[in-house]
């Protein structure tokens, strides 16, 4: 018999929407240790508006974290006490940064498969990727959820960016006075 990876069998689920019969049940087996079973991601549909917090689906996942630089994103079950209060400060923090380098982000992790090596296992989680991969910095925020807090985190963000550091130090080029950069704490 053949031996699956330990971590694999979350990647083969049945799909929910597919009858278990004992015919269908054969054919997933078989496939499965063929190696060519369709794998089933849970997935909400896909979200025609946003508003300002961009929302993620298993679906559009990828295609998500991969259209900003950055993605700060709240992983929330509807039903969290934690989450409900969070709610309306991540979409002030999503409007105030509308026209910035960070997307603000939501996926509802009750309803939306979630890579385990994300480690979700409370929420609210709080994850930022930088360029579709889980920051190895920054990755799991666990800091104050004020507004201001959250800011302050995004600024940090956009603030130690190479591409903006670059833009920065051109900027100062043609300044004369270099000693007014005091906007930042130095890390």
């Amino acid at each position: 018999m053949r031996r699956l990876p330990p971590n694999s069998l979350i990647s083969f689920a049945w799909d929910e929407n597919e009858k278990i019969t004992e015919e269908s049940l054969r054919q997933w087996l078989k496939d499965t240790l063929a190696g060519t079973v369709k794998i089933y991601r849970k997935s909400q549909p896909a979200p025609t508006d946003d508003g300002p917090v961009k929302v993620i689906v298993a679906d559009n996942y990828d295609d998500v974290l991969k259209s900003s630089k950055y993605v700060f994103v709240k992983f929330y079950a509807p039903w969290c006490g934690h989450c409900k209060t969070l709610a309306p400060v991540w979409e002030r923090l999503a409007a105030n940064n509308k026209d910035k380098s960070v997307t603000i982000a939501k996926l509802d992790a009750t309803e939306n498969y979630v890579d385990p090596e994300l480690n979700v296992v409370s929420f609210p989680t709080l994850l930022l990727f930088n360029d579709g991969k889980l920051d190895p910095v920054y990755g799991k925020y666990s800091g104050d959820r004020s507004l201001d807090a959250l800011e302050k985190f995004i600024k940090q963000i956009v603030n130690v960016d190479p591409a903006n550091t670059a833009a920065q130090d051109h900027d100062h080029d043609h300044d004369h006075d270099h000693d007014h950069d005091h906007d930042h704490d130095e890390l």
